[in-house]
């Protein structure tokens, strides 16, 4: 055949109902779609219908991957849950990043990253294991400590330096007569600094 009759279209020297994929009917012919178009209505790469695999349909158009705020699902271009940039699924626990604020922990965009782990980059990741909370990745970046430990410079320490003393996982400076002590006070000293004498917890210049 080099045409073809009434609702027949002509492809490959043969009429045919209906043309097979790839091509779109047009006066009696099929004619190639554009691209990666598995099925399409015109010969531009805006005429999809649908898309081979991995492309996905968006806008009438195949594309791979799908824009921000979508997702492939069956080779359509699908809507993330709004709490999510990127996802590959529709709920709020299928996340692949975040936007604004908003970090990334287990596949869910949150407000603030739970204890024991910091936001950056939009991603809530782990402590160092010496910190209940924490500003970085390092023993030197937390917050606040577990017990047993005590928060010095921004570490958690067994034990704190002298002239300070422990209190809610924290060291707390003495005060400055005391070289080590069990609270703030000057009369909280339990040893002396310099020539100072101990005295029923005081610390004095003398006897």
């Amino acid at each position: 055949c080099t045409s073809c009759n009434g609702t027949l279209f002509l492809y490959q020297n043969s009429c045919i109902n209906n043309c097979p994929d790839h091509y779109y009917p047009a006066n009696n012919i099929c004619n190639n779609c554009s691209g990666v178009c598995k099925t399409c209505n015109g010969p531009l790469n805006t005429n999809c219908l649908s898309c081979d695999s991995p492309y996905a349909l968006f806008d009438s158009q195949c594309v791979s991957p799908c824009p921000d705020g979508f997702y492939n699902l069956n080779h359509i271009c699908t809507v993330c849950d709004v709490t999510c940039r990127t996802c590959n699924g529709g709920t709020s626990t299928s996340c692949l990043s975040c936007n604004g604020t908003k970090s990334l922990h287990q596949n869910e965009c949150i407000d603030s990253c739970p204890e024991h782990y910091y936001a950056a980059n939009n991603i809530c990741s782990v402590c160092d294991s010496t910190c209940a909370n924490c500003s970085g990745a390092s023993s030197s970046n937390c917050l606040n400590c577990y017990s047993p430990r005590f928060l010095f410079n921004s570490q958690c320490l067994t034990t704190c330096p002298d002239g300070f003393y422990k209190s809610n996982n924290v060291c707390i400076l003495c005060d400055s007569t005391c070289a080590s002590c069990n609270g703030s006070s000057n009369t909280n000293c339990l040893s002396c600094n310099g020539t100072r004498l101990l005295y029923q917890t005081e610390c004095r210049n003398s006897c």
